[in-house]
């Protein structure tokens, strides 16, 4: 038996949502172990990670569907 270590959230259900797809054979039956930090509060670091992560897949996935800008356009209309 081989270890993969990963993260998920407990949704309001109490069923596990992975964040990241295994890379594992399908239709398979695993053992899972659970480890739940000491206090029941989200770490307020955590929390901003996770909002990097999300704003970083969301900037992905514009690039992917052509939503992109020339750099010089980004600076229209800020001043310093």
């Amino acid at each position: 038996m081989r270890a993969i270590k990963g993260m998920a959230t407990v949704d309001s259900h109490g069923q596990l949502a992975l964040d990241d797809a295994l890379t594992i054979d399908r239709d398979l039956r695993v053992e899972v172990i659970i480890l739940v930090p000491d206090s029941l509060e989200i770490d307020a670091d955590d929390q901003q990670k996770a909002k990097i992560l999300d704003d970083l897949r969301e900037s992905l996935q514009d690039m992917k569907e052509g939503r992109i800008y020339p750099i010089a356009e980004l600076w229209d209309g800020i001043d310093v």
